[in-house]
């Protein structure tokens, strides 16, 4: 196997995005009724693009922590929710993006210390790893596909958390550096230097497998 897989920097954009066939996003309807604020034309209209643009990202940002679909789709939901109704005290422009991933972190962060990652740990491989979204690609593409994502899943269950908190932000919810560490209240060069080491980490395991 180890000819045919891709390198792990190379093979990290096709890990939990959005190329799910199916992740259950909420129609803008069924959250404008499940909240009681009343808000302005343009603050819902501003909330309404950032769901449609950022919804692929944090849904990517939980997956790649979680390892589970159907978690990273709650998380996802949750997160929006919780931005919708604190929607009137959203900063606007860049600021509300990150302001949205800030919630999103935050979410991951209190399901980690609920579950303590029980979805990684009761949870097979094989179970983690969508399948239909690869069907379109033809048999063999699917297959390579699939085996890259497996690997992956297996390198990225031994990092620390923390490293996985990193590279979710960077590849997963793909945020440059800069939104990074606004996101987490870092220097830009720490942020830098801890994607550095946590890349080498996943590289390490990741060439160990294949």
């Amino acid at each position: 196997m180890s000819g045919r897989c891709a390198a792990p920097h190379r093979a990290l954009f096709l890990l939990f995005t959005m190329d799910d066939s199916n992740t259950g996003v909420a129609p803008m309807s069924l959250l404008r009724g499940r909240s009681r604020l009343d808000a302005k034309a343009d603050v819902d209209r501003a909330f309404e693009v950032l769901y449609e643009t950022c919804f692929d990202r944090v849904y990517a940002l939980a997956r790649w922590q979680l390892g589970d679909a159907d978690a990273a789709r709650d998380i996802a939901s949750q997160t929006f929710l919780k931005a919708y109704e604190g929607r009137d005290r959203a900063p606007s422009g860049e600021a509300m993006t990150l302001w949205l991933f800030r919630i999103a972190r935050n979410t991951i962060i209190d399901y980690l210390r609920v579950h303590r990652r029980r979805a990684l740990k009761t949870t097979s491989i094989d179970e983690r790893v969508d399948v239909a979204a690869e069907q379109s690609d033809g048999p063999e593409a699917s297959v390579h596909r699939r085996e890259q994502r497996v690997l992956l899943l297996k390198a990225l269950d031994v990092l620390p958390e923390r490293d996985r908190a990193m590279l979710a932000l960077k590849f997963g919810a793909q945020r440059t550096n800069r939104e990074i560490c606004r996101i987490l209240d870092m220097s830009e060069g720490a942020v830098a230097m801890r994607l550095l080491r946590a890349l080498r980490k996943l590289r390490a395991e990741f060439g160990g497998l294949t």
